[in-house]
């Protein structure tokens, strides 16, 4: 048995929270409303219209309160992102998340800003699919790293190509900035592979091998993919014309399949009960922005929501020394161990990894935020709070 916990603590203000308190004490109504929750922080909240909207109000007793130029903020509740946009250019609200067709539309726009993704693209691998074995092969998993042109890929969903575990987004060094993939660029260069780890003619041989070493004439595999972003679905299309071409389309074929989201991650999730649950599946992991040595837990053997039958005892130890030994101490070697557990993802292959999501969105001219060139800054964002709004 397999149990997950997912808890979060934060004060509360003790006077308001037993009032609203049922009698014998088994339920709380704090938190749902304005007169049942105490705000603290840089702003509190002034009014709250339940699935409307909640406007915040500067705190004039906040520590840092001489920093905070805006008066009031207010969040809007609209579950249409077409809505949404519309409302941003019709100059309702300041800000709007933009998706991948959106993004299209308004890629030129001045207005655009942009930050890194906190996590990566991959196609998760059923290793232990007892219908379809050469799954188990590492030669054929290598065939499909190296078989995939990411760049073509990332084209087709309005991406970036990602041949690493880590996103860029990731800082290895808190002091300094430095993002923990420039970091290894820097510290490995011999281990950066040309054209995204593109190498079809390597592909092919691993392909052969995989082949040979299971006994197989052909191989016919499903792909899951996610109905609920389009992206997907061109990026699942261009991998079944482009990997057939590849390996040969009497020897290779790919199936697609799209479902709601949250069915493909239970088909995913499901192969502890069912091995051969499903092939190949569109995933993504957004990661610990801070402490890449910490991004490689969901792929320990004693995590409970695996999405892929992955067991490494080498990336279980590094992960217990970088996080819970003596060594945890030691910010260069932390940083090793996480490249070491990149290392070995990438030799053992659960996952391919395809490409990065940045993301996209447009803001008003009239907001100025703090860093000069709208920067992302890690752990702040865009600083919205610290924004000024620039009347012209």
């Amino acid at each position: 048995t397999h149990l997950c916990f997912n808890c979060s603590m934060a004060m509360v203000h003790e006077p308001t929270y037993e009032a609203a308190m049922n009698e014998d004490r088994t339920a709380t109504m704090y938190g749902t409303s304005a007169d049942t929750y105490m705000s603290a922080g840089s702003f509190t909240i002034k009014e709250w219209i339940p699935g409307a909207s909640i406007t915040y109000q500067k705190n004039p007793d906040w520590v840092f309160a001489d920093k905070i130029w805006l008066a009031e903020v207010t969040e809007r509740v609209v579950t249409d992102t077409s809505t949404t946009l519309q409302m941003f250019l019709n100059g309702e609200i300041d800000y709007v998340s933009l998706g991948s067709e959106e993004y299209l539309q308004y890629k030129e726009d001045p207005r655009i800003i942009e930050s890194d993704a906190t996590g990566m693209w991959h196609i998760s691998v059923n290793m232990g699919n007892t219908e379809n074995p050469i799954l188990s092969s590492t030669n054929f998993r290598k065939a499909l790293y190296y078989g995939t042109d990411r760049e073509a890929v990332a084209a087709a969903g309005n991406s970036i190509p990602a041949w690493w575990i880590q996103p860029m987004m990731v800082v290895g060094n808190l002091e300094t900035g430095e993002k923990y993939r420039d970091m290894m660029a820097e510290a490995h260069p011999e281990w950066v592979p040309e054209n995204y780890a593109y190498d079809p003619e390597a592909a092919v041989e691993y392909f052969n091998t995989a082949l040979e070493e299971t006994g197989l004439d052909s191989v016919t595999l499903t792909l899951l993919y996610s109905s609920d972003n389009s992206r997907y679905k061109t990026c699942s299309e261009y991998l079944q014309k482009a990997w057939a071409e590849l390996f040969g389309a009497d020897r290779f074929t790919l199936e697609i399949q799209g479902m709601p989201n949250s069915q493909m991650t239970a088909t995913k999730k499901d192969w502890v009960n069912n091995p051969s649950s499903y092939d190949l599946g569109w995933g993504g992991w957004s990661t610990s922005k801070i402490s890449p040595w910490n991004g490689y837990n969901v792929w320990r053997s004693t995590y409970a929501q695996k999405n892929e039958p992955y067991f490494s005892e080498a990336l279980d130890d590094l992960w217990i020394r970088a996080n819970q030994s003596e060594e945890r101490f030691d910010k260069e070697a932390q940083i090793e161990m996480a490249y070491e557990m990149e290392h070995i993802m990438l030799e053992d292959l659960p996952i391919i990894p395809v490409m990065e999501n940045p993301n996209r969105y447009l803001k008003a001219e009239r907001v100025q935020l703090p860093t000069p060139d709208n920067s992302y800054i890690v752990n702040v964002g865009f600083g919205w709070k610290f924004a000024r709004i620039i009347e012209e």
